[in-house]
């Protein structure tokens, strides 16, 4: 890894430190949050005028999840083992993504296609995927309705993971900071 401690980068992620990075010209940034008992990491692309989900893993054992990214082959069919020596290790978001971006997509015109698919390609983690107990508590809540087999959020939109846990830690922060 280039300017900063392999170690210290991969051990940040087990506690769901924010790691921006950047690996052939294109800037990441990858976080975990533990959320209602829940780890979820997610590692973002920096491309013009917004950050597009690039992987992401939730499961209740944050090991696990940072052991899949460690592993998966995202970085152009290899892992990030396979890729680490050409990673380089930021600071934080450069201030010039747009421009990086531009040159990058100059330099790899293929490029700006695949990821223009990914990101049409990505689903994010639906909350009907989460064991019933969680599905269960975000219909009791309130947060949630089941119809013909999926769950929506009050807007009647498919009911995410993530969505659901943001709001049910912004509902009880106060009843959970006063217990």
């Amino acid at each position: 890894m280039l300017d900063g401690d392999i170690q210290e980068f991969v051990d940040g992620l087990y506690y769901g430190d924010g790691r921006n990075f950047v690996y052939d010209d294109m800037e990441f940034f990858i976080q975990g949050w533990h959320i209602k008992g829940f780890c979820y990491l997610v590692l973002e692309l920096f491309v013009p005028f917004h950050k597009a989900t690039y992987w992401e893993c939730l499961s209740k054992d944050n090991q696990e999840c940072v052991n899949k990214f460690l592993e998966a082959k995202i970085f152009k069919g290899k892992s990030f083992w396979e890729v680490e020596k050409n990673i380089t290790w930021i600071d934080c978001e450069t201030n010039d993504v747009k421009k990086a971006t531009e040159e990058y997509y100059k330099k790899h015109p293929e490029e700006k296609s695949f990821l223009e698919e990914k990101e049409k390609n990505y689903r994010p983690i639906k909350l009907s995927s989460l064991p019933n107990e969680e599905k269960e508590e975000a219909i009791k809540l309130g947060y949630a309705t089941l119809k013909n087999g999926e769950l929506y959020d009050e807007d009647g939109n498919v009911a995410l993971a993530l969505d659901f846990f943001d709001w049910y830690n912004e509902k009880f922060k106060n009843q959970e900071n006063s217990d």
